[in-house]
C-alpha cells in the first residue's frame, strides 16, 4: 500500500538514525586525529640499566658560592 506523502526531500540513509550517525562522525574524528598525532612507539627491547656502570667519582653539579 502507497502511503500519500506527497513531494518530500531526499534525505540520506546513513544520518537517519542518530546512534549512526555519531559512529560515523566518530570514525571520522580517529582518522582526522591519526593524521595529527604520531602512533605510539613501543619498546624493541626492554631497558637493560646502564651498559657501562655508573661512575661514583664523576659529580655533574654545580657548587653554589656562598
Amino acid at each position: 500500500m502507497e502511503k500519500n506523502k506527497g513531494l518530500t526531500v531526499k534525505r540520506r540513509k546513513d544520518i537517519g538514525h542518530s546512534r549512526i550517525k555519531r559512529r560515523k562522525q566518530y570514525d571520522k574524528a580517529l582518522i582526522k586525529r591519526r593524521s595529527q598525532v604520531p602512533s605510539v612507539k613501543r619498546e624493541l627491547n626492554k631497558y637493560g640499566g646502564e651498559s657501562r656502570g655508573i661512575k661514583t667519582s664523576v659529580v655533574k653539579s654545580v657548587k653554589f658560592k656562598t
